[in-house]
């Protein structure tokens, strides 16, 4: 993917690392995908006020936590109740949904993984059922 295509999918939302819109991805049947689809970031739950309200005006309506119930009593789902203090667009419904089982021997294995694309191919790997 070229330079100024990757800077139009990195997001500017504050306290949230690696946001970005997956939009422009080559396909495998040579399309790609779509801006303002899907967005991938960091853990939402340290987003300031600011960051929520970017994440609302750039037209996040729903958000999915795939982080295992272990990982959300750490840092639990995003609340949005200071994101949107004058009302206007309603805040993104929130759904937890976990991906894979939390198998010690998986998360080891993963863990270990020598990069992060062979860390979430080893997710995938894994749980195939999970990405149907």
């Amino acid at each position: 993917m070229h330079n100024d295509r990757r800077k139009e999918r990195d997001l500017n939302w504050p306290d949230c690392y690696n946001a970005r819109d997956l939009g422009g991805i080559l396909t495998t049947d040579g399309n790609s995908t779509v801006f303002g689809s899907f967005v991938r970031s960091d853990v939402l739950t340290r987003l300031s006020s600011t960051g929520k309200r970017r994440l609302i005006e750039y037209g996040i309506t729903t958000v999915v936590d795939l982080r295992f119930p272990e990982e959300l009593s750490n840092l639990p789902g995003i609340v949005f109740d200071d994101a949107n203090p004058n009302g206007g667009v309603a805040a993104p419904h929130y759904h937890s949904i976990p991906f894979g089982d939390p198998r010690p021997e998986i998360y080891e294995k993963a863990k270990q993984a020598g990069n992060i694309g062979a860390h979430y191919g080893i997710w995938l790997d894994s749980f195939p059922a999970d990405v149907e």
